[in-house]
């Protein structure tokens, strides 16, 4: 390596010695290597590619197989990131509602929501009598769950229509007021008991606050 710097220093020193020779003064000496510096020199060889460089050292696969081989094993799992902030909590959803809509007569009972998902109103259509004279009766009993005689979320409703075996819709009056309503949604009431002359109402929820106007169709 020493000598093929040491020849090449004795190369440029000859090629030095020759320009000085032939300039009249060291300005134009100076031009001389200013445009020998400008001129570009000619493109080297193509380089041979890394998978040409691995063939030359043995490598005998194919270049698909080659850059296979320079994938290496799947590393292991990094630690879990810190938990991010929390969320900023979002707005309470509408409280659902239900109301009895119109009691209609017809051959075959039924009821259809004439509402929305969030406000229905359920419209029954109840069975007329038969050729022999039976007919369903209906009561349509309008009556206000107070709110200091709930009893261990329970309340009892009594009416002698009631009968152990009657088919009863229960729901809020078309003239509930948006406390009532609240009120009746939280509270998630369900009849858990029923005899003749009475049922029993039970808060699976929050125990209503407030009177609320109720409406009992008894079939």
């Amino acid at each position: 390596m020493d000598k093929v710097k040491l020849a090449t220093n004795v190369a440029l020193k000859k090629v030095h010695d020759s320009l000085k020779e032939s300039c009249a003064s060291k300005t134009e000496l100076q031009e001389v290597i200013s445009t020998i510096q400008k001129q570009p020199g000619k493109d080297g060889a193509p380089g041979k590619s890394a998978y040409e460089i691995a063939q030359a050292n043995g490598y005998t696969g194919t270049e698909t197989e080659w850059l296979a081989s320079l994938v290496g094993p799947k590393g292991d799992q990094g630690p879990a990131g810190e938990q991010g902030p929390i969320g900023e909590i979002g707005q309470s959803g509408r409280s659902a509602t239900i109301k009895v809509g119109k009691v209609t007569t017809g051959e075959t009972a039924s009821v259809k929501n004439s509402g929305t998902v969030y406000d229905a109103v359920f419209d029954f259509v109840l069975p007329q009598g038969n050729s022999t004279g039976n007919v369903v009766t209906k009561t349509r009993l309008k009556t206000t769950l107070e709110a200091a005689k709930w009893n261990n979320a329970k309340y009892t409703v009594e009416n002698e229509a009631i009968k152990r075996d009657s088919l009863i819709f229960f729901g809020l009056s078309n003239a509930s007021t948006l406390t009532e309503y609240e009120d009746m949604a939280n509270a998630c009431i369900s009849c858990t008991s029923q005899q003749d002359g009475s049922l029993t109402l039970t808060a699976l929820g929050n125990v209503p606050q407030h009177d609320i106007v109720t409406e009992l169709v008894i079939l």
